[in-house]
């Protein structure tokens, strides 16, 4: 088994902002974000053998108490970071990858189609029967690298956090 630190984000956030008409949408387009982070990261503990460092795994827990999205906004204890660092124990890179493959695949467009099915009768009864955009507007992007022999070392001297932010 090797392992690997990795980062991840979920972009775009620009967009978000630059969308927002409101500080109300500002605060719901945070929200949706880190929804969908800390329910990523909660993925990548389960079943990537992942151990999340940043942002610390209480921040992750927080969040996720809300249990739904719609909670999630309107609580005011929503709020990690779209990014996130840590590391996985995994037999090979072709199997890491795959497993972020599936990350945005199978969670974060399932998700986004779940979003949709709650609106989509609404949408219709004001606009009729148009087409809605089904593709997620966000994406999974993330890096990984083999951890070296020294890593037990850095990991005691604390320098781990500055070494995520190198890859």
């Amino acid at each position: 088994m090797q392992n690997y630190v990795f980062s991840i984000g979920i972009i775009p956030v620009q967009e978000f902002i630059a969308e927002a008409r409101r500080s109300r949408d500002l605060r719901t387009g945070s929200a949706i974000l880190s929804w969908i982070t800390a329910n990523i990261l909660k993925e990548i503990q389960g079943t990537m053998n992942g151990n999340v460092v940043i942002p610390h795994p209480e921040s992750i827990k927080n969040v996720l108490k809300a249990k739904t999205l719609e909670n999630a906004i309107t609580n005011a204890e929503y709020s990690i970071p779209n990014r996130a660092s840590g590391y996985s124990e995994t037999q090979h890179v072709s199997e890491l990858k795959q497993k972020f493959s599936d990350l945005e695949k199978n969670w974060i467009n399932k998700f986004w189609e779940e979003q949709i099915k709650k609106i989509e009768g609404e949408i219709q009864k004001y606009f009729g029967n148009i087409l809605l955009f089904q593709d997620a507007p966000f994406q999974l992007v993330w890096v990984a690298k083999p951890i070296d022999d020294n890593y037990e070392k850095r990991e005691a001297d604390g320098k781990i956090p500055s070494d995520m932010k190198e890859i």
